[in-house]
C-alpha cells in the first residue's frame, strides 16, 4: 500500500460513498454493499491487484471507520428516500430480472428504430422521384 497516498485513497472513498449515496437518496437498495464489494472496488480504483493489502495495511483502520460511516449514511438515506425499502416489494432477483428486460426492450427499440429509418429512407427513394 506504499504506492497510494492517504490523499488517493481519500478522494476515491469519498467518490464511492458518493455514488452510493445518491443511489441510496433515489431509494435504490442496491445503495447496501458488503465490505468485501467495497473493498474491491477501492482496489480496482487504486491499481491493486488485490484488495488484500487493504485489510491489513497501513490504511485499514481508516477504512474501516470508513465503512462504518458509510454503512451508518446509506442506512439513513435510504430511511429517508423517497421509497423506504419496507414499502419496496421487490426481492433482488425480481429487480434484476426487470432489468434485464428493460436492456432487452431498449435493445429492441434502437433495433426498430434502425429498421424504420431503413424503411423510411427506401419510401423516400421510391417515390420522390416523378418521371
Amino acid at each position: 500500500m506504499a504506492k497510494t497516498s492517504r490523499e488517493q485513497l481519500y478522494t476515491i472513498t469519498k467518490g464511492i460513498k458518493r455514488k452510493y449515496m445518491n443511489l441510496a437518496k433515489k431509494g435504490d437498495i442496491n445503495a447496501r454493499k458488503k465490505k468485501t464489494e467495497l473493498y474491491k472496488i477501492i482496489a480496482s480504483k487504486l491499481g491493486l491487484t488485490s484488495e488484500r493489502t487493504l485489510w491489513s495495511g497501513s490504511h485499514a483502520e481508516y477504512l474501516e471507520s470508513w465503512f462504518l460511516s458509510f454503512q451508518a449514511d446509506i442506512e439513513e438515506a435510504l430511511r429517508n428516500s423517497t421509497i423506504t425499502p419496507s414499502e419496496s416489494t421487490l426481492t433482488e432477483e425480481e429487480a434484476t430480472n426487470y432489468k434485464e428486460i428493460i436492456r432487452a426492450l431498449e435493445k429492441r427499440v434502437k433495433e426498430l428504430t434502425i429498421e424504420n429509418n431503413e424503411l423510411r429512407s427506401l419510401t423516400i427513394d421510391r417515390f420522390e422521384r416523378i418521371k
